[in-house]
């Protein structure tokens, strides 16, 4: 199961005041889709297996994703959600789409960059709350973001996601050619929410909890 909590504040205010504008609190989704799956077989299987990334259109040639390819693969690139600040290709990711969920989706139906432009929000580094711990007869991984609007209008957030980045390959040849390793981007989650207004000036913190309960 995974959770989700989507808080808007004043930018700082957080910090000094405790100001919250609006608080969802904890609340269940519906959000893995099919590339999670996909990823934690090759994980499981160190198998290789074609997934769709971020963006594909059916054009796109698919991207074979390996767990791990002769030590050639630097296991940060498999599956790694924790993105710098400024960096909206990866981790937790929102939107404006309200189009319902679907299990093949491969991305936001219309993800929010990184920018300070009108439809664009500052993105800051991706930060885990909690590490597999244990809280009574659960187990649970968070995760948090925090986005900073400086577009000069308001930002009206609908979807939230993850997308992770990968290690693999774009050809199906085992064993991979060493010259062919790359990284790609693919979507494990997305989930819509109710409307949620970002003023210009004011941030929104994104926290999505995986549970495994007993």
């Amino acid at each position: 199961m995974v959770l989700d909590n989507i808080r808007v504040g004043e930018i700082g205010a957080i910090e000094r005041t405790g100001r919250v504008i609006s608080d969802s609190g904890y609340r269940p989704s519906q959000s893995f889709v099919i590339q999670f799956l996909q990823g934690l077989y090759t994980a499981l299987g160190d198998s290789i297996i074609g997934v769709k990334q971020v963006g594909w259109t059916g054009g796109n040639p698919l991207f074979y994703v390996v767990a791990e390819a002769d030590g050639l693969i630097d296991r940060n690139h498999w599956m790694c959600l924790q993105a710098d600040e400024q960096d909206s290709s990866f981790g937790v990711v929102v939107g404006t789409d309200n189009s319902a969920e679907d299990s093949e989706n491969t991305a936001l139906g219309s993800q929010v960059l990184q920018g300070s432009g009108v439809t664009e929000l500052m993105h800051g580094p991706v930060s885990f709350i909690s590490e597999s711990s244990i809280s009574g007869s659960d187990a649970i991984i968070e995760v948090s973001r925090m986005f900073f609007n400086q577009s000069g209008g308001t930002i009206t957030i609908k979807e939230v996601g993850l997308y992770a980045r990968i290690a693999g390959y774009y050809v199906n040849l085992v064993p991979p050619p060493p010259l062919l390793y790359s990284t790609g981007r693919i979507c494990l989650s997305r989930d819509v929410v109710a409307d949620t207004d970002i003023p210009d000036g004011y941030t929104l913190t994104v926290q999505m909890m995986v549970k495994v309960t007993n």
